[in-house]
């Protein structure tokens, strides 16, 4: 109702605080925007507004703004063409007479301590319909004539009651849809989004984009997965140096691989996605891991005897270090048992994290006592068959 009685009435999008300074930090309008390029800005705005009505129905989503929008209405004074004949007036005359008339012209200017105030001249106008004063009683000077004729003499006069905002991205016009969600599936709600803008049937001038939160976190994961990557070989190569082992490092290494299904599994079974904080819990976990497999592997190495056989130096590894590594990765898993509740003003936005980690970290200590000592046995087994050379 308010938008078919006001159609210019800007939009007003009903953000969190939290979330609207990361769109800050971020640079980005909205959690998922969706840009629409082409040449004419009016209708970039007109299929912008209907595929606002084909996106609002989309599950889970709670707002579409139309973000560029109209501005307010204009008049346009268009010149005619046997004015400069008949009156002498070209396009420069008529705008610098009606810019005096409507903004005034600066005659001179008085000094006040360190500023400069301008007088400038107005003429006086009563206050009716700017169109009826424009072509009835607004009187500009014909230099031919040397005499004020009506400006609809010379000039064409039409009302605009919006006008398009010209709004540019990368150079080209550009109309910004912000739309917000419920959840934390963003990626499910982008789909359907991808899938909506498929068949919403554009003009062949018109193309679509998705940016906002969704093109940062884009962006995000790609660097993430980068970085790691670049850990995991890092952690490799020093295991190597360490312990001088290729098979103690591999050991490691397929527990670090083994405890990141854990982590999965812990985002599945709540239905949160696998987003940037949950990235964040995975190096996190990670580290930690890294860790406890040390006390254990370091233990096994220098402080068991070479003669008492593999099964019985990695079950005394394990029965020593059992105690340290069951406390710190229970007490890192229930201090984060608040966060993965949400409990709290603002936790909702690392719940992610903490359930990644808690995650990763239980299913770390089934795989650290019980899972790799039978793996690292397995592959003494079989370095019998390479020499010893594992």
């Amino acid at each position: 109702k308010i938008e078919s009685a006001v159609p210019n009435l800007e939009e007003l999008g009903l953000s969190q605080v939290l979330e609207d300074r990361l769109g800050d930090i971020m640079g980005a309008d909205a959690p998922i925007a969706v840009l629409l390029f082409g040449p004419n800005p009016d209708k970039l705005i007109a299929q912008g507004y209907r595929l606002k009505t084909l996106l609002k129905p989309i599950k889970d989503v709670e707002e579409v703004n139309v973000l560029t929008s109209y501005a307010s209405p204009a008049i346009n004074v268009r010149l005619k063409d046997d004015a400069r004949v008949n009156y002498g007036i070209d396009e420069q005359t008529l705008t610098a007479q009606i810019r005096t008339m409507y903004y005034g012209s600066v005659v001179a200017s008085v000094a006040q301590g360190e500023k400069l105030i301008n007088i400038r001249v107005l003429m006086s106008r009563p206050r009716v319909d700017p169109i009826a004063y424009l072509q009835k009683e607004l009187l500009i000077f014909s230099p031919t004539r040397h005499k004020n004729i009506p400006l609809s003499f010379v000039a064409d006069i039409t009302y605009q009651d919006k006008v398009a905002e010209i709004t540019h991205y990368n150079l080209s016009p550009v109309c910004v849809l912000g739309i917000r969600f419920m959840g934390n599936n963003m990626s499910e709600v982008v789909t359907h989004i991808r899938k909506t803008l498929d068949s919403a049937d554009l003009p062949a001038d018109i193309t679509t984009d998705i940016s906002g939160f969704y093109k940062e976190q884009q962006k995000s994961f790609k660097e993430m997965g980068y970085v790691i990557l670049f850990a995991v070989i890092i952690i490799f190569t020093g295991l190597l140096l360490n312990f001088s082992s290729l098979r103690i490092a591999f050991n490691i290494l397929m527990a670090l691989l083994l405890t990141l299904s854990g982590i999965f599994v812990a985002l599945k079974i709540t239905g949160k996605p696998l987003d940037i904080t949950a990235f964040m819990g995975i190096l996190i976990v990670l580290s930690i891991v890294i860790n406890n497999n040390v006390l254990i592997y370091d233990y096994y190495k220098v402080n068991t005897a070479a003669d008492s056989g593999e099964r019985n130096r990695i079950t005394e590894a394990i029965g020593v270090r059992i105690r340290p590594v069951l406390m710190t990765m229970v007490s890192n898993a229930f201090a984060l048992f608040p966060i993965a509740l949400a409990l709290g003003s603002g936790t909702q936005i690392i719940q992610d994290l903490a359930i990644a980690i808690m995650g990763g970290l239980f299913f770390a200590i089934i795989v650290n006592l019980f899972v790799m000592p039978l793996f690292f046995y397995w592959l003494h087994s079989m370095s019998r068959h390479f020499g010893n050379h594992i």
